[in-house]
């Protein structure tokens, strides 16, 4: 099955050990369904008065950690997504802006590089616990390969589906990127334009409604050169869809998170960049995508550079 093939190649392309892939089971794997475009998210019931919920934040902040290869960056990056400044004009957190900017009805979109498989699932588990508030996963949305519903993770002495995993942080919006990574794996033409029409068509009426959208704009994941002893001597960006530039130009504002791995350590580090209004990057009457296009490409930059040095970065 295209999907399922499509899903090894995935495990097998990023070697990432942690992830199986699923057998073909659309009534216990959610996402699975070839008219499946969207997962919803489902809110665990702590009591927000409680000790549960407190215990439920440390909880997965110790499993942030796991995953970042330490606590410390773990409780960094909740720390600048809660604390630091969202811009050199406001004094206010990301977690303290956002909320406001949805309140009004306006969308705001984290934009993450994508040079780590699970980059963006980690981002949004990290807003959502530096939030406090876990009814925050209703307004956030990850735009993410339908991939992911063919693959498992292990959890503890579990193995589980990563749909499922993510389900208490956001909602997930399935797509069929036009990228090298879908290519030859005897996926129908139609069924993935119904899958991405219908998640468009979503995506638009969340962005019109006020949401916080996650998304790897190249859609694929970013190269790192290295030499003999491990140095990285460049790093390499995937061409950015046009759609990913069109969305990005109709929500209100960006805000950008980098995460990158450190294979040496095995630890992860990060980035939390400021929050830009588009009005601010789109200039133009047209709108044109070529502005947003300069703009990542311009923060990326220095998000990358901040945190491996000045090594070469093309964007093809």
């Amino acid at each position: 099955m295209g999907f399922q093939n499509w899903g090894k190649n995935h495990k097998e392309r990023v070697e990432c050990t942690a992830t199986g892939v699923l057998e073909f089971n659309p009534d216990l794997y959610p996402g699975q369904g070839l008219e499946d475009n969207y997962i919803e998210t489902e809110v665990p019931n702590f009591d927000d008065h409680g000790v549960i919920r407190a215990i439920g934040l440390k909880v997965i902040q110790r499993k942030l950690g796991n995953e970042l290869g330490s606590q410390a960056t773990a409780k960094s990056l909740l720390r600048d997504l809660r604390h630091r400044p969202s811009s050199p004009e406001n004094n206010q957190s990301l977690t303290k802006v956002i909320p406001e900017m949805l309140a009004e009805g306006k969308s705001v979109a984290f934009v993450v590089p994508h040079f780590l498989m699970n980059d963006l699932g980690l981002v949004m588990v990290a807003y959502t616990t530096a939030s406090g508030n876990f009814e925050t996963a209703k307004t956030n949305q990850m735009v993410t390969n339908k991939t992911v519903s063919f693959e498992s993770k292990e959890v503890g002495k579990k193995t589980k589906p990563v749909p499922s995993i993510l389900r208490p942080f956001g909602n997930q919006l399935l797509i069929v990127p036009a990228t090298d990574s879908t290519k030859g794996y005897d996926i129908d033409a139609d069924v993935a334009t119904s899958i991405n029409r219908g998640s468009m068509q979503k995506l638009t009426r969340f962005i019109r409604d006020g949401s916080t959208i996650f998304i790897a704009p190249s859609g694929s994941l970013g190269k790192t050169e290295m030499d003999a002893e491990g140095n990285i001597i460049k790093m390499i960006f995937p061409k950015f869809p046009s759609q990913s530039l069109s969305m990005l130009s109709r929500v209100d504002a960006i805000a950008s998170v980098t995460l990158f791995k450190n294979y040496k350590t095995g630890v992860t580090t990060h980035d939390v960049g400021d929050l830009k209004l588009v009005k601010e990057i789109v200039t133009s009457k047209q709108q044109s995508p070529g502005e947003i296009q300069d703009y990542l490409k311009s923060i990326f930059t220095i998000n990358l550079q901040k945190l491996v040095g000045e090594v070469p970065i093309e964007f093809l």
